[in-house]
């Protein structure tokens, strides 16, 4: 029995590129790893036997990080926080957006009176909306770091290959 990806492979050779039946060739760092203290692990190339220990024998990786080591470091940390944290970020600034409202609503946030207006304006979510989402951008996967979270898994050489 072989793999066919524009040639056939079999035996061993099909054994070694699809990490069939090893708990050990395929390794994975958590993207929290990755991602902590604002990609300091990206701060150069060089790796070592305590970079390759921030990674662990996996099933499978959910994104392949290639890079560029020309980049500095937080110009990649900005593109993995948008790539990875967009979704997080959106969804934290709504929830906190809807609770501003509900709490407008019930009278219980300052307003302000506007010329153009004959009724007040809340001010709260026009004051909140970027800090909170920023915030949420850059630091999701801190408190991930913090709190232990281990998903999703990814494959960066750094970490991955000794």
């Amino acid at each position: 029995q072989g793999i066919t990806y524009g040639l056939t492979l079999s035996g061993s050779a099909a054994d070694l590129v699809t990490f069939c039946d090893s708990d050990v060739l395929l390794r994975g760092t958590s993207l929290a790893t990755v991602m902590h203290s604002w990609a300091r692990l990206l701060s150069s190339s060089k790796g070592s036997a305590e970079t390759y220990q921030l990674s662990q024998p996996v099933k499978r990786i959910a994104t392949f990080i290639s890079h560029n080591w020309s980049v500095p470091r937080h110009e990649k940390f900005i593109a993995m926080a948008v790539h990875f944290n967009l979704g997080i970020a959106a969804a934290m600034t709504f929830v906190a957006m809807a609770a501003i409202v509900l709490l407008h609503v019930a009278s219980s946030t300052p307003v302000v009176m506007v010329a153009w207006s004959n009724y007040p304006r809340g001010i709260l979510c026009k004051l909140l909306f970027s800090p909170i989402f920023l915030c949420s951008l850059v630091s999701c996967r801190e408190v991930g770091y913090l709190l232990g979270f281990k998903e999703p898994t990814v494959f960066l050489d750094k970490t991955c290959i000794h």
